[in-house]
């Protein structure tokens, strides 16, 4: 029996997040949050989820501030983030990658792409978890 790993979504809009996390559960174990506030306030309690989606425009604390926060944080830094966006132009995408984003996908999106994108985000990140060997950087 194969453990399901996490993924945070969090969108505020509800027909959105309804939409994403049925589609998503079939291989994740969602959590979803409306805002990145209240995504903060669960990961204090729960722990950190193996991969994040987020949309940009939020309530409370948007998807640049999420992932900022996240980049600069030693205990988060290195959870992958998927951003989700209506914004179409490039200044968006070039900041959220700038950030340290993944990958960026424009709304709307097919679910089938997220789903590939996220799948091989989390496989990418597990293989270099798995492979680091942090003796290597130790100093003599």
């Amino acid at each position: 029996m194969s453990t399901k790993l996490t993924l945070a979504l969090i969108e505020d809009n509800a027909i959105m997040r309804y939409m994403l996390e049925s589609y998503l559960n079939e291989h994740f174990e969602v959590s979803e949050f409306n805002n990145g506030l209240a995504f903060f306030e669960w990961m204090e309690e729960m722990g950190t989820p193996d991969v994040i989606v987020t949309d940009i425009k939020m309530p409370e604390m948007d998807g640049f501030e999420l992932i900022n926060l996240l980049k600069k944080s030693k205990l988060y830094q290195n959870i992958p983030v998927v951003m989700l966006s209506g914004l179409s132009d490039s200044n968006a995408r070039i900041k959220c990658l700038q950030l340290g984003a993944e990958d960026y996908l424009t709304k709307p999106f097919n679910p089938a792409e997220l789903l590939i994108k996220v799948q091989k985000i989390v496989k990418k990140n597990n293989s270099v978890n798995e492979n680091f060997n942090p003796t290597l950087y130790q100093s003599k």
